[in-house]
């Protein structure tokens, strides 16, 4: 007897389980999706650098808004102490932004100017993305913006007057900088995308992936030609050099370029 009084109860809270579940079929219940390409994470920045902002939205139904904040994360749980300076206070930083239409995929793309009198140290970077019946999600990166970094030794990790030609279609990039890293120089990782292309026809929204581990020293010059797809849509580019060192510490910088018919380059 008491297992049939306890067996029912259970039975009628899975069925009105069930009914409101069935109600509720059509309520988007998906909250949307981040893809983070740019910065990536323990990414090594210098005061009055800009961050090279390259995210992707994605939702079922569609967005909304998005919120980009960075704040300090001196605790140092995974990047150290803070370098403290007596005239600065730790970086925050807000922005919210409304997505307008029916969209299920955005791009963000922005440039975020570091300030100069800020601590050195270890920061969150967030993005929060919400769907039009208030879903969302978060995705955090770490940065290191100073000197040092992430285990307190002096930075000597850089990239200097990187150069990215204008180019036409079915020709080839002309790409120079300079690089240093006291530990020395692992690899590099080249990166290129678009911004807002509109392919037709048989065009294409070129997008480049490729290590070179051609370079070693502690100082070398990046000189290389990448060949653009005669095919390629015409547009704003961006492309975004990582130099890593023999200890694994990384730094990025990225530039502008455009692929378009009155453009030099030479022809493949």
């Amino acid at each position: 007897m008491k297992l049939k009084h306890i067996y029912l109860p259970a039975l009628l809270g899975i069925s009105l389980f069930t009914s409101c579940s069935d109600d509720d079929d059509s309520l988007d219940a998906t909250a949307p999706e981040i893809i983070v390409n740019e910065p990536t994470n323990d990414a090594h920045f210098h005061k009055g650098e800009e961050i090279h902002l390259d995210v992707d939205l994605l939702d079922n139904e569609a967005l909304a808004s998005y919120k980009i904040e960075i704040h300090s994360n001196f605790d140092g749980h995974t990047h150290g102490e803070a370098r403290l300076l007596t005239t600065a206070s730790p970086w925050a930083y807000q922005s919210t932004e409304n997505i307008e239409g029916n969209v299920k995929e955005y791009n963000i793309h922005q440039h975020i100017v570091i300030p100069e009198d800020i601590l050195e140290g270890a920061y969150h970077l967030g993005i929060t993305a919400i769907d039009h019946v208030g879903n969302q999600n978060q995705a955090f990166i770490e940065i290191e913006v100073g000197d040092h970094d992430n285990h307190g030794d002096t930075h000597t990790l850089s990239i200097e007057n990187l150069i990215a030609s204008d180019v036409a279609p079915g020709s080839d990039i002309h790409t120079e900088a300079a690089l240093t890293a006291a530990h020395g120089i692992q690899k590099v990782v080249v990166n290129i995308h678009g911004h807002g292309l509109n392919p037709t026809g048989d065009e294409i929204a070129w997008t480049f992936d490729q290590e070179y581990t051609n370079y070693s020293g502690t100082s070398a010059t990046f000189h290389e030609h990448i060949d653009v797809p005669a095919n390629a849509a015409e547009g704003e580019y961006h492309i975004t050099l990582t130099l890593i060192d023999n200890n694994g510490e990384h730094t990025s910088k990225g530039a502008h370029f455009h692929i378009n018919h009155e453009a030099g380059g030479h022809d493949h």
